[in-house]
């Protein structure tokens, strides 16, 4: 494996982040499939997302030391920090995945009184094709943590919308499933939207809490 730097993302590496989550995300991810997204519809979520929480330096990347290229990289942001400010740049292609998450995070924040500062929301993890199946997005995982810990937040939460990422989750990085909303149920705009997505039940909102 080659030899990597894991960095807070900057602006320095923002474009290269963004370049980086569109060549790692848009094939696995069962919602995309399942509205048949293209990567410019893809891409108008990332930007805005990434342009939007980069300033708070809650994200991670892991750089190739020898090409400088960002190969996988972690975006988090302060769970009470709107996802979107505003709707305009994103295609509207996207409106049902943001629904869907949304929803899990307005559940959690109906029954728990969250303050800013208390919980990581984890919302982006990939790793670029050459150097998937090596770890990588384990140890960005893991580093996301420590940026958590330095911020002094009380836990990590996230949302795990297929299988490899709730194993991975679940079972290795001993998040608790804490919410889920069904794929085969979940409508928008009167549609099931998601009733495709065969290879995960649901979208499970997990969370990890450095309390315990």
């Amino acid at each position: 494996m080659a030899t990597l730097d894991f960095q807070i993302l900057t602006e320095n590496d923002l474009e290269s982040a963004i370049y980086c989550l569109e060549s790692a995300f848009l094939s696995g991810e069962p919602m995309f499939k399942a509205l048949s997204l293209t990567n410019e519809q893809f891409s108008s979520g990332v930007k805005v997302i990434c342009q939007r929480v980069v300033k708070q330096g809650l994200s991670v990347i892991a750089k190739d030391s020898s090409s400088g290229e960002v190969v996988g990289c972690a975006i988090g942001k302060d769970f009470m920090t709107d996802m979107l400010d505003g709707t305009e740049a994103v295609s509207p292609k996207l409106y049902p995945v943001f629904q869907l998450l949304e929803t899990l995070d307005e559940n959690y924040q109906a029954q728990h009184s969250v303050q800013p500062g208390e919980l990581l929301h984890f919302l982006l993890l990939g790793v670029i094709k050459p150097f998937a199946n090596q770890g990588i997005g384990r140890i960005l995982a893991l580093e996301l943590h420590e940026v958590a810990k330095t911020h002094d937040y009380q836990g990590v939460i996230l949302e795990a919308t297929g299988p490899i990422s709730q194993h991975i989750f679940l079972n290795r990085l001993n998040y608790q499933e804490i919410d889920a909303i069904s794929y085969q149920e979940f409508e928008y705009e009167g549609q099931k939207v998601f009733s495709s997505i065969t290879e995960c039940d649901s979208c499970q909102l997990l969370i990890h809490s450095f309390l315990d």
